[in-house]
């Protein structure tokens, strides 16, 4: 085999690459990050919240949006908070309000579940 051959196989296999690369995003580029975001980019993410609890530089944001709804459908008035410090999201809160104790699903989720939060 010639050495132009290989090189153009090397190439061609290079580029194939780089395509399929740019073409498959990333599993943080699927998702939606929301750790460290300012409360204005999860607004983007999630819709306007429902209510605002602040103590100084801590604010808790409380949210209830149609896609966590879907997930769990046995609790219609669930929601969740996003407590931000220094303008950062640092913990996030599920709050499921219903009757909780007549769940009787796992509570445990495997990682293509948790991707739908």
């Amino acid at each position: 085999m010639k050495y132009s051959r290989i090189w153009q196989n090397f190439t061609g296999l290079a580029l194939e690459f780089l395509l399929l690369n740019s073409v498959i995003p990333s599993p943080a580029w699927a998702g939606r990050y929301v750790f460290n975001q300012t409360p204005q980019t999860i607004e983007r993410y999630f819709g306007r919240y429902n209510t605002k609890k602040s103590n100084g530089k801590v604010i808790t944001y409380t949210y209830a949006p149609k896609s966590f709804r879907r997930l769990f459908p046995q609790f219609p008035k669930s929601n969740f908070s996003i407590t931000f410090i220094n303008n950062q999201a640092k913990y996030i809160t599920l709050n499921f309000n219903g009757d909780f104790y007549k769940y009787s699903g796992s509570f445990n989720y495997d990682k293509a579940e948790a991707i739908k939060f």
